[in-house]
């Protein structure tokens, strides 16, 4: 459940231009690694890092597919 508050705040910030919004992370940033953090919130500092766009075409992970040769 959020607060009202954080629901204007989301809500402006998606107003805010691509620099802009990335200005506002990297403060937002800056003041989480200026203290020490929760592990609440050190989790979801953690959470927000992660990569969440698919992978553009088909993985392998085989060295083969990687490097092109077969490993001797």
């Amino acid at each position: 459940m959020t607060t009202p508050i954080y629901d204007a705040v989301v809500i402006l910030a998606e107003q805010l231009t691509p620099d802009e919004q990335r200005a506002l992370v990297e403060h937002l940033q800056h003041i989480a690694s200026t203290r020490q953090l929760s592990y609440a919130e050190w989790k979801t500092v953690f959470e927000a890092m992660k990569i969440t766009i698919p992978l553009v075409g088909e993985f392998s992970d085989r060295r083969e597919d990687w490097y092109g040769d077969d490993g001797r």
